[in-house]
């Protein structure tokens, strides 16, 4: 199942819009039925929610609509599916991962002799999961499992990280019927740190990749991208800078796979926010 929870923001070709909404994470409580499991007598204080926008999977029949996780039986962590969001609610999480993880923020770790369920339910190295507090227009961390083993102990520790898509580069094309020769810089416009700066030719209709460089998220993730040449160059839906360049600016999310390429020469197109992160059937709405 997809996660096609709706974008709600508008990219213009020459600037970032100023109404930027406050994003959300992917996942949804999917029934407060369910927070009965390791609840009584943990101690622990849920914490309290705002709404987030959520991963939904396909509306499912009558006949399949039933799931292990619609049960009150207590269930095993191999019971509940992964979810591949790169941002997660807290709140979203089944109660027995969630009590794990209120217990490692409320306490510096929770450990179990038992099997940990939290990472059954969201890849560790890649995931993080956001508290209720969390909101894109600020400048906020959020937290990523660290999970270790001694003995029969099972430990679940989290530390605070920005969440980030890892390091990619971004692909250039000429569409063009001329070599061209260009230089492009990528910076971050919350420090305005110089990602990459470099001097490129390439081929009419090659392509080249620039340096990956690492694709923070929400307000962390804010790039301003300019090429400039000598050569006769167009960016379609890019804003000229004077007579020889042309700058983009654009903010990266979670619930959608980072900027990839950007054509030179070519014809005017929107670019396509792909939202192809799967979900699990415990974060449906």
């Amino acid at each position: 199942m997809l996660c096609h929870k709706a974008v709600k923001w508008r990219q213009s070709p020459t600037h970032m819009d100023d109404s930027f909404s406050d994003r959300s994470s992917h996942i949804r409580s999917s029934s407060l039925t369910r927070r009965r499991l390791l609840r009584q007598g943990s101690g622990i204080t849920a914490l309290s929610m705002a709404g987030f926008a959520g991963c939904v999977g396909d509306p499912q029949s009558s006949e399949d609509s039933s799931s292990p996780e619609d049960s009150d039986d207590p269930q095993s962590p191999e019971d509940f599916e992964t979810c591949g969001a790169v941002t997660i609610n807290i709140e979203a999480l089944p109660d027995p991962a969630r009590t794990e993880v209120e217990t490692a923020l409320e306490n510096g770790q929770y450990e179990t002799d038992e099997e940990l369920y939290l990472p059954h339910l969201m890849d560790i190295d890649t995931s993080y999961l956001l508290p209720d507090t969390w909101v894109y227009r600020r400048a906020e961390v959020a937290y990523q499992a660290v999970v270790s083993q001694d003995g029969a102990t099972n430990t679940l520790e989290l530390e605070e990280a920005v969440p980030t898509h890892g390091e990619k580069p971004l692909e250039i094309r000429n569409e063009g019927d001329e070599q061209v020769t260009v230089e492009v810089h990528i910076k971050r416009l919350r420090t305005d740190e110089t990602l990459y700066e470099e001097t490129l030719t390439i081929d009419s209709g090659s392509k080249t990749e620039t340096a990956a460089f690492n694709r923070e998220i929400g307000e962390h993730g804010e790039y301003q991208l300019t090429i400039t040449s000598e050569d006769q160059i167009t960016v379609p839906n890019w804003e000229e800078v004077g007579d020889d360049g042309w700058t983009i600016q654009w903010r990266e999310y979670s619930d959608e796979r980072p900027r990839s390429y950007i054509e030179l020469n070519g014809e005017p197109e929107p670019h396509p926010q792909l939202h192809l992160y799967q979900c699990a059937s415990w974060a449906e709405s």
